[in-house]
């Protein structure tokens, strides 16, 4: 069972409501394409905090499919968008360090899982 359940409020096939959880801010609608990797940094025990930031999304345009990661400190801040939507969430590592690692664990999983790049390893 995944750590974040979807509360059933509709959000359209582009996001997701979830229910609250620990580690989770007040903001909890999140990108369909950002679920798994959401779930997987909720299991990470370097992170201490994720917030969900703007959601973006337009009818019948498409996106270019991409992730930016960006450091400064504990926080890493990452701009993740599929083909439908993208939205920016802010994730907080227990030091400097640990968010570095963090940073290039999303990037990895997110050119993995989103676009499809073969042949990346994710270390945990």
């Amino acid at each position: 069972m995944s750590p974040l359940e979807v509360d059933g409020e509709y959000r359209g096939t582009h996001a997701l409501h979830v229910h609250p959880h620990r580690k989770l801010d007040n903001h909890r609608t999140v990108i369909t394409a950002a679920l798994p990797l959401i779930n997987w940094l909720i299991d990470d025990d370097d992170v201490v905090k994720i917030a969900f930031g703007k959601l973006v999304h337009a009818a019948g345009i498409k996106y270019t499919p991409r992730v930016q990661c960006s450091v400064a400190g504990k926080k890493v801040e990452a701009l993740l968008v599929d083909k439908t939507a993208g939205q920016s969430i802010v994730i907080t590592g227990k030091d400097a360090e640990t968010a570095q690692k963090i940073a290039g664990r999303i990037e990895a999983k997110w050119k993995h899982d989103v676009l499809g790049v073969q042949g990346l390893s994710v270390v945990i």
